[in-house]
């Protein structure tokens, strides 16, 4: 008998479907060594989960007018707006760990988002892949940045704003 992945993790922790479902969205939850990428997934009625503990986002730097912090997966950029109580300068994905910036000072914002615009912020990821990336390779599409409910999702369209990605191979 198979069952929804949710549903299960519910049942084996004795928390709501809700908080079950969060768990699995945070990427937090595996069975049998495999991470449960969705919460629908079917999985044998008698799958055992492990959890696993979600590091805390670490302030790496803060003043009067700006945080820096290491935010971790599985936390929304939103959140942490919220819990600081500071408005974002920029965004990760979900999934992403890497640095946040947030401004505490309105006019400082502005002069920050100023710098955005005329491009002179540079920004550098580092990702893991699985599969070879041989050589260095340059992208250059338009990005479009559709907003919703303080939240933002860019794709590739001739709409967008030019951009350019650099891919360069570490290891």
């Amino acid at each position: 008998m198979q069952e929804k992945a949710y549903k299960l993790l519910a049942l084996q922790e004795k928390i709501s479907n809700n908080a079950a479902k969060e768990l699995i969205d945070k990427g937090l939850v595996s069975a049998r060594g495999t991470k449960i990428e969705l919460a629908r997934t079917l999985l044998p009625s008698k799958t055992h989960f492990e959890i696993a503990k979600q590091k805390p986002s670490k302030i790496l730097y803060e003043d009067d007018k700006i945080i820096a912090i290491n935010k971790t997966a599985g936390i929304t950029s939103e959140e942490l707006q919220d819990k600081l109580k500071a408005k974002l300068l920029n965004r990760l994905d979900k999934e992403t760990s890497g640095v946040l910036m947030l401004c505490k000072d309105e006019a400082y914002r502005a002069l920050c988002v100023e710098e955005f615009k005329k491009h002179r912020v540079k920004k550098t990821y580092i990702a893991i892949l699985a599969g070879i990336v041989a050589e260095e390779t340059e992208v250059s599409e338009p990005l479009l940045v559709l907003k919703n409910k303080g939240s933002a999702f860019a794709k590739i369209s001739k709409h967008g704003l030019s951009a350019l990605t650099k891919l360069a191979p570490l290891a």
